[in-house]
């Protein structure tokens, strides 16, 4: 074999016996009838640890999620090791969890930020790095897991339950962001398109929450009208995600109306609406969104604070479409300027990614089928 030459080989994991799961039941106060009040879809994800190739704890491991009504199961995997405590599962009693999950790493911390319709949650565990030296007596190859000494209390700790006025329609969709300053945001959106933010500080206790403006706030390029009373649901919010846009951290939403909004997470005022319409074929035309809404997401490996790039899907009665646009500031004001067009098989989407290397969908057929491209 000459010198240098590398092969591959493929590790099974020994699955033969589950790892036990261990269940915690989080109270937030909410009624009985809030599950049955309100349906969302269950989701799932995954974050593979960042690793620099100096730290043998952290490579071929990885931190899977998924839901279930009001529950959540954590389940931390690796190739390299037999982890102890590696499945959890919390059981926040009568509250639906929204989309919008998301895992991070800080300073010798792991943090899962968690909303529902009637609280936020965000979960911290050690850090691999913490646990690296301590094996587990017994277990060949064994270390202990992230999750092993989770606990009810690792819901508590850091938590804001909500008092909904019986009037407002509960949440349905949400995003989560962690500042670089380990401050944790959540903004919760509901079906008649208010906007909700929370900030959960570093320090236990330093909780601030705010309701994001009207779109017709912002009186730039787009006409409104003054004489509206009620907010017009065609500015509802599909899909939105929390990003630094020219510096600034914000939500970048895309609307039932095929625009593009912004509300800085500052003065929680609307920066940003662009018609989307323009930069498509059908200009200049009447278009009636489709049944699965319009969604977007950012471009992965792109400028993320002086400009960011966003695929966005577009689902029209007549057809769908990816449409990738660039969001930057130019002169202190936010700005979008269209990049390309991608036209969507006609399938039902059930998630995409995009990076600077190009794009991936996952369709459904109308025959079941799964289909990638």
């Amino acid at each position: 074999m000459c010198e240098g030459s590398r092969g591959l080989r493929e590790v099974v994991p020994n699955q033969s016996v589950p790892p036990p799961i261990r269940e915690f039941t989080v109270s937030t106060g909410a009624a009985q009838s809030t599950l049955q009040d309100i349906k969302l879809p269950d989701t799932a994800g995954g974050y593979t640890y960042c690793y620099d190739g100096t730290t043998p704890a952290l490579a071929n491991r990885t931190l899977y999620w998924r839901t279930q009504g009001d529950t959540i199961e954590i389940n931390e995997v690796s190739l390299n090791y037999n982890l102890v405590g590696s499945r959890v599962k919390f059981r926040f009693v009568d509250t639906p969890l929204l989309p919008g999950i998301t895992v991070h790493e800080s300073w010798g911390n792991v943090v899962v930020l968690v909303p529902t319709v009637g609280s936020v949650h965000k979960l911290s565990f050690p850090h691999p790095t913490r646990l690296e030296g301590r094996g587990i007596s017994g277990v060949e190859g064994g270390l202990m897991s992230v999750l092993a000494e989770a606990s009810v209390n690792t819901a508590r700790e850091c938590q804001h339950i909500f008092s909904w006025p019986a009037s407002t329609p509960l949440p349905s969709t949400a995003s989560t962001y962690f500042t670089q300053d380990e401050e944790s945001i959540f903004v919760l959106g509901n079906t008649t398109g208010q906007l909700t933010c929370v900030k959960l500080g570093r320090v236990r206790g330093m909780t601030s929450v705010n309701s994001l403006a009207a779109p017709s706030s912002y009186l730039g390029r787009v006409w409104t009208s003054l004489t509206r009373s009620q907010q017009d649901m065609s500015t509802q919010p599909t899909n939105f995600l929390i990003t630094l846009l020219g510096g600034q951290l914000s939500l970048l939403s895309v609307c039932r109306d095929h625009k593009i909004r912004a509300w800085s997470l500052s003065t929680y005022e609307c920066v940003l609406a662009t018609d989307l319409v323009q930069f498509t074929a059908e200009a200049g035309r009447q278009m009636v969104s489709g049944s699965q809404g319009h969604r977007l997401s950012l471009v992965e490996g792109g400028d993320g604070g002086k400009e960011q790039v966003v695929a966005i899907y577009l689902c029209f009665q007549q057809h769908s479409q990816f449409l990738l646009v660039r969001v930057n500031s130019l002169a202190g004001q936010l700005a979008v300027t269209p990049v390309t067009t991608v036209y969507s098989p006609d399938y039902d989407l059930v998630g995409y990614s995009a990076s600077e290397r190009g794009l991936v969908g996952v369709w459904t057929s109308s025959e079941g089928d799964t289909v990638v491209r």
